[in-house]
């Protein structure tokens, strides 16, 4: 058979390797778009330096990603061209279909015990 066909093999070699060089690719991709941040603030990287900087000053979402670090940092470009590296952990990445839904539960209010605290249970700042 190797006779009659001798690129059989060394073409179902290649082949086999190709594929699972594409999936291994595939599960080590970086997130390709930050799609919200976790609170107002999130820590950067700008210049070897740390600091929190609110939110507002990245852009508004979906915001591309231009590279990952092994520190868990996602390297991003502001509206004002400057580019920043924002932890990984302060924001949400990933397709906006996949996002889990804020779903609001119903508000109640509670009394507290001496009578002169009062709280909210169920309401979030999204619920109307």
């Amino acid at each position: 058979m190797d006779r009659q066909n001798p690129h059989r093999r060394g073409t179902l070699f290649t082949l086999t390797c190709a594929l699972l060089l594409a999936f291994s690719v595939r599960a080590e991709l970086p997130p390709h778009e930050i799609v919200g941040f976790d609170s107002d603030e999130v820590e950067v990287r700008e210049a070897g330096k740390y600091r929190y900087q609110s939110v507002d000053g990245l852009g508004e979402p979906p915001i591309t990603v231009l590279a990952t670090d092994q520190s868990n940092f996602l390297k991003i470009r502001t509206p004002e061209g400057k580019e920043v590296w924002v932890n990984q952990s302060d924001v949400l990445t990933g397709d906006l279909q996949n996002l889990k839904r804020n779903e609001c539960h119903r508000a109640s209010i509670a009394q507290a015990s001496d009578r002169r605290q009062y709280g909210l249970r169920g309401v979030g700042e999204s619920c109307p």
